[in-house]
């Protein structure tokens, strides 16, 4: 066994022994790398720069062309501090804003020159006075009258023009006043019916001061302070002055009657 290993072991040797005329040819896989390490990329110092253009190796301030000029002072790269010197002994051209609009002069137009009237050759033989009177008459601007038929049909067209007009503002007035109707109903004996009266459009509606109802001073309860109002809320009479006022709406009913009037025989036929 020990003889069979031997065999082994020298069959190996002798295959991974190379033959003496054996020459290493080197591939890219077996040479090792001989590139020097990438050196960083030198940008604009400036902040917010984004050129691609490299600093020149000998500006000072580490910084593109247009960013290096902006400085007044040298950096000490020729061709920075060549340009930066041509700059500032050109002129500086005047900013122009494009909202600044440049207009030739205003034209003034030349002044008409007035017309002045010959004066008129006045004969010697007749007074001036007359002659001036003839010449102010004769310059006096002549109006046709109308005639009377034409003026007539005039008068007549304005005349039913007019009249249309305040029948549209009287139509208007009336119908407001139609729509502004309540009703008052007074009881002012004790046991007669009620006296009915239709208010139409106060002036100051919707609301309405009762001393001021017509109807008031035809009942002769102008002398009365105080008077007795029906509520339908509380279906309760309640007294209330004159110079109070209350709030109506359209066909309403007000409901009222003297002090002391207790009977009235009406009063179910106006509350339905």
């Amino acid at each position: 066994m020990d003889n069979a290993v031997s065999r082994d072991l020298a069959s190996m040797q002798h295959v991974l022994t190379p033959p003496r005329d054996y020459q290493f040819i080197p591939t890219p896989y077996s040479t090792l790398s001989t590139t020097q390490p990438s050196q960083p990329t030198v940008s604009c110092q400036e902040p917010g720069c984004r050129s691609a253009q490299k600093p020149a190796s000998d500006c000072a301030r580490k910084r593109c062309k247009k960013h290096c000029l902006d400085y007044p002072t040298p950096c000490g790269f020729k061709a920075h501090d060549q340009t930066r010197r041509a700059l500032a002994a050109a002129p500086v051209p005047p900013t122009q804003t494009p909202f600044t609009l440049s207009h030739p002069a205003p034209v003034i137009p030349p002044r008409p020159r007035q017309f002045t009237p010959s004066q008129p050759i006045l004969d010697p033989q007749v007074s001036v006075a007359t002659q001036l009177e003839d010449l102010g008459s004769s310059s006096h601007i002549q109006r046709d009258v109308m005639p009377e038929e034409m003026k007539q049909d005039w008068d007549t067209a304005m005349r039913e023009r007019l009249e249309k007009t305040r029948a549209v503002a009287e139509r208007r007035h009336n119908l407001l006043m139609v729509e502004r109707t309540f009703n008052v109903n007074a009881w002012t004996v004790d046991g007669q019916h009620a006296i009915e009266s239709v208010v139409q459009g106060p002036p100051t509606w919707p609301t309405v001061k009762l001393a001021q109802l017509r109807i008031i001073r035809d009942l002769g309860l102008q002398d009365e302070t105080t008077v007795q109002q029906f509520v339908l809320s509380t279906r309760s009479w309640v007294n209330i002055p004159l110079t109070y006022k209350i709030k109506v709406r359209p066909k309403e009913h007000i409901l009222i009657r003297r002090i002391g009037v207790q009977n009235c025989p009406d009063f179910e036929d106006v509350c339905a």
